[in-house]
């Protein structure tokens, strides 16, 4: 017969040990909201489009979901995260690699995008490009530079059903 009143003092202090270890985890690289560089807004000529951009990541092991909103540039930069020009683009087949965020997304207009980020050494910047796969224009690029903006903390999923979540104010 097993004492379990002496596994269960035993157990204590490392069910302590572990939920305090779990708790020092950082979220994996990624993951978190992303916002256009405010100096160089997402220049998108397909859609005769200059646009501000908000990506918020999640990461599901090697899995990656979120969406992307695209905002006309404001005075106030802020600001213009509050004033949607365009649907809400949703990430599909994200893959998170130490190498690559990739992703596809459907474009305004219907078209299909794959998108390939690298995260810069110090985690602050994601960049790279995305690629135009079918109809006019097929092979075309646009250049996406997102700067580190909060974690995954500030992603307001409130109707995530029925419209696209926010990162969060300012």
């Amino acid at each position: 017969m097993i004492p379990w009143r002496q596994v269960g003092k035993g157990a204590l202090p490392l069910l302590l040990l572990l939920g305090l270890l779990a708790s020092c985890v950082d979220e994996p690289p990624y993951a978190g909201v992303w916002r256009s560089d405010p100096t160089k807004p997402l220049a998108w000529p397909q859609y005769s489009l200059s646009a501000d951009a908000e990506l918020l990541v999640g990461i599901y092991g090697h899995d990656a979901a979120g969406t992307l909103r695209l905002f006309v540039p404001g005075k106030d930069y802020a600001e213009a995260f509050f004033q949607p020009t365009a649907p809400c683009l949703y990430l599909e087949d994200g893959t998170a690699t130490d190498a690559a965020l990739t992703f596809g997304l459907i474009g305004p207009d219907g078209r299909e995008w794959a998108a390939t980020l690298h995260l810069s050494a110090d985690e602050e910047v994601l960049s790279g490009s995305m690629e135009l796969l079918e109809g006019e224009g097929a092979g075309a690029t646009v250049l996406l530079r997102f700067l580190y903006f909060g974690d995954t903390s500030l992603i307001e999923e409130e109707g995530l059903s029925e419209e696209c979540p926010t990162g969060g104010a300012q």
